[in-house]
């Protein structure tokens, strides 16, 4: 009766000539430059999995989990990060992480509503929702630079309101990120030393 649902997944993928962005100081100068490179290999694979349960027709909870790892299957012929540079300008990132992909990843959720009768010939409900999504440590260099690990972090966001069964008024309260979470969502680092970053959004 579909109270339970419950999907598994695993990938596997590889990328020949993957493209992306490159940022590397000019020989025997202060000038840097940026340009789209390909890189040899990359691979992708993972395990990813999502259960959802509705033990009534008002109330519903779900989960989903997800193991990433996509690393550089042959790049060793990448520029340098920044607090490396005294020993080269390049380095081999063969088996690192691709930048800007968490290894673990999650996400809980759930909604619930209640009959609060009717209005105009329209049945009204109170209803609610929260959910919270949480990623692992990730980088977001193509230098592997360590300054731009960003810490891993969890978000919660949450909603209540009253609607008609209909869907023709919905009116709610909501908030995201509920519990005002301090997060990077990038970092990078540059040759001069400046560290810069995008910040996550406050609720």
């Amino acid at each position: 009766n579909r109270a339970v649902t419950f999907n598994l997944a695993g990938f596997w993928t590889e990328i020949s000539d993957y493209q992306t962005a490159i940022t590397e100081q000019i020989a025997n100068t202060v000038n840097f430059r940026q340009y789209i490179a390909n890189i040899p290999g990359v691979r992708s694979r993972g395990v990813e999995a999502d259960l959802v349960a509705a033990p009534t027709d008002r109330i519903s909870f779900y989960a989903s989990a997800a193991y990433a790892d996509t690393t550089y299957s042959d790049y060793p012929n990448a520029p340098q990060a920044p607090e490396r540079l005294n020993l080269s300008g390049k380095q081999d990132l063969t088996g690192e992480q691709l930048p800007g992909v968490p290894k673990f990843t999650y996400t809980l959720g759930g909604d619930a509503s209640a009959p609060l009768g009717a209005l105009g010939g329209r049945d009204l409900s109170l209803y609610a929702h929260a959910d919270y999504s949480h990623r692992s440590t990730f980088n977001t260099s193509s230098s592997d630079s360590r300054y731009a690990d960003v810490p891993g972090f969890g978000i919660a966001n949450a909603r209540i309101g009253i609607r008609t069964d209909d869907g023709l008024f919905d009116l709610s309260i909501w908030a995201r990120n509920l519990f005002d979470k301090d997060y990077f969502q990038t970092l990078s680092a540059q040759n001069t030393g400046i560290v810069t970053a995008l910040i996550g959004e406050p609720r």
